[in-house]
Parts: C-alpha cells; structure tokens; sequence
C-alpha cells in the first residue's frame, strides 16, 4: 500500500478541537482507487474520532467511520458500510471481471489495538444477481452472501455461497492467530460442468478428483478441503480424494 499527498493537523490533547485529514492517494498493488479524500477529525479527550467519511473505489460508495481512545493499548473502534447499490463491471485478476444488480455491506470491528486478543470484528455482505467472467468463461447465480467474524486470535468465514441455476460454490474458512488454518469449497453443478471447472482449477491431480452424487443425477458436487498453515497449504480434492500441497 503507498499513501500519498497527506496533509493534517490532528490534535491528541488538550481542550475540544476539531482539525481536518486530506489524503491525495491510497494506492494498492499499483492502482489508485482511493484519491482526493478530505476527513473531519475530532478531539474530546482522550478520544480522536473520524467523522464518517464518504468515498467510493471502481464506483462503488462506502461510508467509514472511527474511534481511537490514548489511553493504555489504544481502545479503537471501526465501522464501515457499503449502502445497497448496483455495483457496475470491475476488474478481476488474469482479466477477469465482475458484476452486480446490488451489493450491501457491514463491517464492525473494535478492540484493543495493541492486544490482538481483544479483537472482535463482524463482516456481512450479500449481492443480488451477481455475475462474473474468468479465463474466458462466465458465471452468473441468482444471490450470494458472506459473514464472516474475528474473535481475538480466530478469523472465520462461517458461511459463503454463490447460487445459481447452473452453478453454486459453497464455503467456509478458519485461520487461527498461530497460522493454522482449514477450509472446504462445495461446487455444485451439472457433471460434466462440476469435472470441467475441477479439472482447469486442478488440471495436474493424479488421480483425478471423484464426484459425489447427488438426490438428482442432474447434478453433482466437488469437495475441495484445505488445511496446514500459511507456510504449507494442502488440499484434497473429493472425499477421500487425492491430496497436493499448493505450491
């Protein structure tokens, strides 16, 4: 990240002021999404807060606002929102891009900033009639959502699901403040369409990944789990399917 252009004067003692925070750019892996942002900032002892501050990346609008206390390890607390609105094409990596008719959004996290035992966030998304274009192929599903939560040392996405006619991907995720971390992705989709979608995201695995059969011969899911640590990450492709380690 390289921040870029910043002009403030923050007070952080003495009697009730109020100062401003202007930032030229915030840049993020060689992009600028973030420029020209202007935040009021306020002081009433020990607190500093940023008043809600109103800014959009790709087109999309976002709200964020927080509280920083000084006293001892820095009481903060952060909440953001993404207001429900349509969310026109951006970029994906390898060309890819997506879509949405609307997307909604909420993020709260408050703590100790300097004891990441204290930590306690929430994320919740959804989006309606989102679609995508990756490699070439395209994706489109009906609805789609996230929640996602941080409890001090344990980062987990409880539940993530796209869900479409033809196509729904499915999953969770835990990493733990160690490194530890264990994942599982369900694709669900008509047979042949369920191997071809494993067989471009895995095509080196020996032996090929299996499916698993559904209630209807229509459709059929593939289980992909992930586990081990940040330094040394397996998958296993299918119940009781091969196992890579990702290199």
């Amino acid at each position: 990240m390289h921040i870029s252009g910043v002009n403030a004067a923050i007070p952080i003692a003495g009697r009730a002021a109020e100062s401003s925070l202007d930032i030229a750019s915030i840049s993020l892996a060689d992009q600028a999404p973030l420029t020209a942002l202007h935040a009021t900032i306020n002081w009433t002892a020990p607190v500093l807060a940023l008043k809600p501050l109103t800014s959009a990346v790709h087109g999309c609008q976002f709200t964020i606002a927080a509280k920083l206390a000084i006293l001892s390890n820095l009481p903060v607390q952060i909440e953001a929102q993404v207001p429900r609105q349509q969310l026109s094409s951006f970029p994906l990596p390898a060309g890819g891009h997506a879509s949405s008719a609307s997307i909604a959004a909420d993020v709260r996290f408050r703590g100790l900033l300097l004891a990441p035992g204290t930590w306690y966030g929430d994320f919740v998304a959804e989006a309606n009639s989102p679609s995508a274009s990756i490699a070439g192929h395209q994706a489109k599903f009906d609805r789609g959502r996230a929640i996602t939560i941080l409890r001090g040392g344990l980062l987990s996405c409880l539940d993530a699901r796209l869900i479409g006619d033809d196509l729904s991907l499915l999953g969770n995720a835990t990493l733990l403040a160690d490194g530890r971390l264990a994942a599982a992705l369900r694709v669900v989709a008509p047979p042949e369409t369920a191997a071809a979608i494993i067989n471009h995201m895995f095509p080196n695995s020996s032996p090929a990944a299996v499916l698993s059969p559904l209630t209807t011969p229509q459709r059929a899911a593939m289980d992909v789990a992930a586990f081990g640590n940040l330094s040394r990450i397996f998958l296993q492709l299918g119940k009781d399917g091969p196992i890579m380690e990702v290199k």
